[in-house]
């Protein structure tokens, strides 16, 4: 088995847990507030990291911390972004938008190297952004606050994809982990603490959700992903990430009983197209990108 063939399937993992954390989040926002999750989900997560590769804790050097804070401040605004808008929309929505990040990553691509977009890139995002107003419009014409801030924060999750394939190759990937996870944290804790209190009911639906997420979520799927990332590439990595909003419409199913109407389904199945379809344009980077 190749080194690109395990690093697809960890990345498989990856969108696995983190298709389920949607439901799981919706769930324990009832119950702590979005901050105060943020923050409590990836200190534990970046505690947990620090007892388990102690010894990475030594290659934490200048470098690591200016592309750890720069990765973990891009992470931080695109997980704001989608557990507030989760308060607005269904976890189901929130996984094919923030799903959306697919088809970002070639596009910013062709916009760092001031290409013109490939067909198949035009053509995904006419088709995804179609799927997406399906999603999120509703008559007459009212878009879904939670929708909007949803697709930002997609917009910051492809940023993170692109930053980790630069980065993360020439780091220790745990190191590297660890100070993005102790980032997102931080930045948390200023409005959990100013403007939340740090109020948390802890019941055990909202301590299994908040555990989950910050062992298998954070701890797990972004050390498997600083370490893996590496052998394929950013477009390539989004593609396998497209896997996400189909694993968050399952468990959404399962835990919440959320139900698409058939509007929203056509919607999910132009954006699952045009996530698609971007891959024409992914193989063609996939030998030898750089970003």
């Amino acid at each position: 088995m190749t080194k690109q063939i395990k690093a697809d399937l960890a990345l498989l993992l990856v969108a696995l847990v983190w298709g389920a954390s949607f439901a799981l989040m919706k769930q324990a926002i009832n119950y702590i507030l979005p901050y105060t999750f943020l923050a409590y989900r990836y200190l534990i997560a970046a505690l947990i990291l620090c007892a388990v590769f102690y010894k990475s804790l030594k290659n934490i050097n200048a470098k690591t911390l200016r592309y750890g804070f720069l990765i973990g401040g891009v992470m931080f605004a695109g997980c704001a972004l989608q557990i507030i808008g989760l308060k607005y929309t269904t976890a189901s929505k929130s996984g094919f938008i923030t799903g959306l990040n697919v088809i970002m990553v070639p596009l910013f691509i062709a916009i760092r190297y001031k290409k013109a977009p490939g067909i198949s890139t035009i053509l995904s995002t006419i088709i995804a952004l179609s799927g997406l107003c399906m999603l999120s419009i509703s008559s007459p014409f009212t878009i879904n606050i939670g929708d909007v801030l949803t697709f930002f924060c997609a917009i910051f999750f492809a940023l993170q994809v692109i930053f980790i394939s630069k980065y993360s190759p020439m780091l220790d990937p745990f190191a590297l982990t660890i100070v993005v996870l102790l980032t997102i944290s931080l930045f948390s804790l200023i409005p959990a603490i100013f403007y939340e209190g740090m109020a948390a009911d802890l019941n055990p639906s909202s301590i299994f959700a908040l555990l989950f997420t910050a062992i298998f979520c954070s701890s797990l799927a972004y050390s498997l992903q600083m370490s893996v990332q590496k052998y394929t590439s950013a477009t390539h990595a989004a593609l396998i990430f497209m896997g996400e909003p189909v694993f968050s419409m399952i468990f959404s199913f399962i835990f919440l009983d959320e139900r698409l109407s058939l509007k929203g389904a056509i919607g999910c199945v132009l954006v699952l197209a045009g996530m698609l379809i971007s891959e024409f344009d992914s193989k063609a980077q996939a030998h030898g990108e750089t970003v």
